[in-house]
C-alpha cells in the first residue's frame, strides 16, 4: 500500500470571523489549512479556496469523498441483508472491486 499523500485526518471545521466576515475552514489534526470557505473578496463574492497548507492529494480526497460514503452505505447494506459470510461473498466480491476504484481515485492515481 502507498503512502497516503494528503493531509492526514481527522479533519475538522473551524468557524472564524475576520475582519467582520465569517469563514469556515477545513483543518488538519495540527491545524493544517486543507480549505476556507465563506467571506466576502472585493467583488461582494463568497470565496472558496483551497489553504496554505493543502496538498493536491487533498483535493482528489475532497473529490471521492461522496463515492466513498455510498460504498460504505453499500458495504452495510450487504451485511444487512446477509446473515452469513457465505450469502455475502458475490456482494463482497463486487464492493471489494467498487472500493479499489475509488481508493485510487481517492489517491489521484
Amino acid at each position: 500500500m502507498t503512502k497516503a499523500q494528503h493531509t492526514p485526518g481527522p479533519w475538522q471545521w473551524v468557524e472564524e470571523i475576520d475582519y467582520g466576515y465569517g469563514y469556515t475552514t477545513l483543518e488538519g489534526p495540527d491545524g493544517q489549512e486543507v480549505l476556507t470557505t465563506g467571506g466576502i473578496n472585493d467583488g461582494d463574492e463568497p470565496i472558496t479556496y483551497m489553504g496554505d497548507d493543502s496538498k493536491p492529494a487533498d483535493l482528489a480526497l475532497i473529490a471521492a469523498a461522496p463515492e466513498m460514503l455510498e460504498l460504505l452505505e453499500d458495504f452495510i447494506d450487504v451485511y444487512v441483508k446477509c446473515p452469513t459470510m457465505e450469502d455475502s461473498s458475490l456482494g463482497i466480491i463486487s464492493l471489494k472491486i467498487k472500493a479499489k476504484k475509488i481508493v485510487a481515485k481517492a489517491k489521484g492515481e
